[in-house]
């Protein structure tokens, strides 16, 4: 197949939905002609969010209309950015070019209107992506989700990559939810590292938590740092370990101050492709309190390191996790989840029980081979 896919931002900006179309493409890559469109990066946002380790030879990055854009005023620019416009303009060449056979748009916006303008000028099978935040339907104001289900009803395959984005309720015959994965080759309990334990300042006696995220508001790291207020004077054994890098870094390192914990917890920056499955692995349970999240990657990762889960009951968080992959709480009660660490910290075999069930269950369901494989026939099925 011939494939061209669209995103609003990609590597070497760094998050889920980035890292979900690297490695599905990466794979699907080596037997198809996949290119994919998306804007230039701003300055800004590749100074706060990115790196330079995930790459593939096996797609094509095409920038789209970078010369339109410096030759109009910056006011019409940010215009056209909230449109479909420049996509529009950019399939038609691509199409022309390429000749595709199905086209994967991510995101409702602002991908939706290029969707249908597509389809109707050009009769290219369409499939539609829904893999982060802006996608999530009860979240929109009316006019908006009236829109939103709109496109979803149009395109050819909806693929969310969990069901809190449209809701039990709103399964059609066009939506199949595939979720997002993990190299399960890559993370796994092999990779535990006593050397990196050793440079944490960690013993076989400590209990690790690791959390990795990007460090913005959203991600609410502040409130497991609270958490750590409440298990410390407990049990002192704890130590949280933050990876990731975000402009919320400066204000929890000086939450940390406060609340006298810098011996119990570690800010690792942002850790490397190469690095994280030895942090996942090193640690002995995966902490996380992100107030909206729509899959979560790093779930899978943990899972797949064969780590029990403390998380938040928020968002997408009950449709992903059942209560074998770890302990759920109720969002910003600190204490419950103080308990909850405190309970696997205690318990080792508890923790080491649920970690097995997670390890098992990611290279069952969550496996990115089995993630392409499912990505292709939905887009083989749309294409035929």
């Amino acid at each position: 197949m011939r494939i061209i896919v669209c995103t609003p931002t990609f590597l070497p900006v760094v998050g889920g939905a980035e890292i979900g179309i690297h490695e599905i493409y990466h794979r699907l890559g080596r037997d198809h002609d996949v290119t994919i469109l998306t804007p230039p990066l701003s300055p800004a946002l590749l100074a706060t969010y990115g790196a330079d380790d995930y790459v593939s030879d096996r797609y094509r990055v095409v920038h789209i209309y970078p010369m339109l854009e410096r030759r109009l005023p910056a006011l019409a620019c940010r215009a056209l950015r909230r449109t479909s416009l420049l996509y529009v303009a950019a399939l038609a060449s691509a199409i022309r070019s390429d000749r595709p056979d199905v086209i994967n748009f991510h995101f409702v916006r602002p991908h939706g209107g290029a969707l249908i303008m597509t389809q109707r000028l050009h009769r290219v099978p369409s499939v539609l992506s829904l893999v982060g935040r802006l996608d999530v339907m009860r979240l929109l104001p009316s006019p908006q989700r009236i829109y939103a289900k709109m496109i979803v009803a149009q395109a050819d395959l909806t693929l969310p990559n969990s069901s809190y984005y449209l809701g039990t309720r709103s399964a059609g015959s066009n939506i199949r939810v595939i979720p997002y994965g993990v190299d399960a080759a890559q993370f796994s309990p092999s990779r535990r590292s006593d050397a990196l334990r050793d440079s944490l300042g960690l013993t076989s006696e400590h209990f690790a938590l690791v959390c990795v995220q990007r460090l913005s508001p959203v991600k609410r790291v502040d409130m497991l740092i609270r958490a750590m207020a409440e298990i410390v004077p407990r049990n002192p054994l704890v130590t949280l370990i933050i990876g990731g890098q975000g402009e919320e870094e400066p204000r929890l390192r000086e939450l940390v101050a406060e609340l006298d914990l810098t011996d119990h917890v570690r800010f690792a920056g942002y850790i490397s492709s190469d690095d994280l499955p030895a942090y996942f692995a090193s640690a002995d349970a995966f902490a996380f309190h992100s107030v909206l999240e729509t899959f979560g990657i790093v779930f899978a990762q943990a899972m797949a390191s064969g780590l029990p889960i403390v998380a938040a009951r928020t968002s997408c968080v009950p449709d992903v996790l059942t209560p074998e992959n770890g302990l759920l709480v109720e969002p910003f009660d600190v204490e419950a989840f103080a308990d909850a660490v405190l309970t696997l910290a205690r318990d080792r075999h508890l923790a080491r029980q649920i970690g097995a069930h997670n390890r098992e269950r990611a290279t069952r369901e969550m496996d990115w081979n089995h993630i392409a494989a499912q990505y292709e026939r939905a887009l083989a099925d749309a294409a035929a």
